[in-house]
Parts: C-alpha cells; sequence; structure tokens
C-alpha cells in the first residue's frame, strides 16, 4: 500500500512538549518577569507556530530576540540532557516490525543538536534510515519542504509515502506535499482541527494493526 513511511518526532516518538514549554516559561520569566499560561504556549507554538518574540512586541516588551532564543535554546537543551524523555507505547514495537520492510524516516521541526541529545538517549535512531530535521530546510511545517525531501531521500513517489503526525500543522505539511497522513492526537493536539487526516488512531499500535491488513 505504501512505499516509504515518515513519522514525526516529538508527540508520535517522544514526549518532550512539556520540556520546551518549561524552558519558554523559565525565560520569559527570567528576562522579562512575564508568567507563561500553557493555554497560551500551546495557541502560540502548537497551532500557530508562532514565535514568543512576536507575542511579546504586541505587548510592548523590549527585547533582543536573538538573546530570548540564545537563552531558551539553552534551557531547552540542559533540561533534554537532565530528564527522562518518555517515548510514546507501542512506538518501539511498531518500529521494530517495520524497519528493514520498509524505508522509514523522521521528519521533524527539532534542530539538528536537539535531535541527536533526545535520540543518544533512546536507541530510536537505529530503525530509521534517514532524519529530515529543521537544519535541511529552509521552511518548517505547515511547509511541505521537510516531507518531499524525504521522499527524495527514499525515493519513492509522494504519492506513495505514508506519514504519521500529531497535530495540525504536520498533517498540513504531509497533505501540501500530496502524501497520506494518518494522526495519532496527543492530549495536547486531540482538541485541535485534524480534520486534514485521512485516518485517526488513538495509539501506534493500531496503526502497525492497519499497516498488517494490506
Amino acid at each position: 500500500m505504501f512505499d516509504a513511511i515518515f513519522f514525526d518526532n516529538d508527540g508520535i516518538l517522544v514526549e518532550t512538549d512539556h520540556l520546551f514549554f518549561r524552558a519558554c516559561s523559565e525565560t520569559l520569566k527570567k528576562l522579562v518577569d512575564f508568567d507563561l499560561p500553557y493555554e497560551l504556549y500551546r495557541e502560540h507554538i502548537l497551532v500557530q507556530g508562532v514565535g514568543f518574540h512576536e507575542f511579546l512586541k504586541t505587548r510592548g516588551c523590549d527585547i533582543e530576540i536573538s538573546e530570548l532564543r540564545r537563552m531558551r535554546t539553552e534551557r531547552y537543551f540542559e533540561l533534554l540532557r537532565n530528564s527522562e524523555i518518555s517515548v510514546f507505547p507501542g512506538v518501539r514495537e511498531t518500529l521494530s516490525k517495520l524497519s528493514k520492510k520498509i524505508p522509514l524516516g523522521v521528519v521533524t521541526a527539532a534542530q539538528k543538536k536537539e535531535f541527536e541529545i533526545i535520540h543518544e538517549k533512546l536507541d530510536l535512531r537505529k530503525y530509521f534510515d534517514f532524519v529530515v530535521d529543521r537544519d535541511d530546510v529552509e521552511f518548517s511545517k505547515p511547509h511541505p519542504e521537510g516531507y518531499l525531501l524525504a521522499a527524495k531521500k527514499a525515493e519513492v513517489p509522494p504519492k506513495k509515502c505514508l506519514v504519521i503526525e500529531d497535530s495540525p500543522r504536520g498533517i498540513s505539511a504531509a497533505k501540501n506535499a500530496g502524501m497520506m497522513c494518518w494522526c495519532v492526537p496527543t492530549k495536547n493536539t486531540r482538541e485541535m482541527d485534524l480534520s486534514q487526516a485521512d485516518k485517526i488512531f488513538e495509539k501506534m499500535p493500531e496503526i502497525l494493526k492497519e499497516l498488517e491488513k494490506n
């Protein structure tokens, strides 16, 4: 049915969103004494994909954007190194059964260094033929560039590729690339508009069962 499968990283393979939120929250508190509600973070980062520097401008906060990003990134990397990172249930089993049978790739909005810090702990990288990260592309999701590059790396036409995503921006990127997209929402994305997805599943093992039907 498919000749290649591409996975998002955070929200599909691993759970790190809580650490990124903490890094954003601590940085904003330190720099501008702003208490960041999770719902505001969710709307700007997860839904709109808008950086907080734009939000702070509307609040009249005078802050050096590069300093904000530097401090947030340093704190986030520190949290990644020193915190336990969870792999979502069923991921290892699914990847183990699919690996070597079909080309597998990761397409992530994470920077290369961020991805490496996460996966040096988890032993998931061995299942994938390649990774497309934020440093490999000019445009991030919902732009299709990352998934189109993945199809090129896999040497598979986009229409024969399956994408596994958890968020509206990721789903849009896959559909904009002309690919089939199945969604496994998290507690953070479950209430978002996921209607662009071709199928929605509760857990990763359900995807494996669906693939085995074909």
